[in-house]
């Protein structure tokens, strides 16, 4: 599973409440990239000027796991 894939699945099974399957993509991410982090996504420029989305799309990555640092 690349990244980005990994990434997606976890916010959105997050958001259905899916927490087995959030979890597991949420590690398979952080098998792929060690160090991504909650931080790195929001300080993201293309997300600068939507504040709502970067901070519910945030809350779902911690729901799964994703650690903020």
């Amino acid at each position: 599973m690349e990244r980005t894939h990994a990434h997606s699945v976890a916010v959105w099974a997050a958001i259905n409440d899916d927490m087995k399957t959030a979890h597991w993509a949420a590690e398979r991410l952080l098998a792929i990239q060690p160090d991504y982090a909650i931080a790195k996504y929001a300080a993201l420029p293309s997300l600068r000027d939507f504040s709502r989305f970067r901070e519910a799309m945030a809350a779902r990555m911690k729901k799964a796991g994703i650690p903020e640092n």
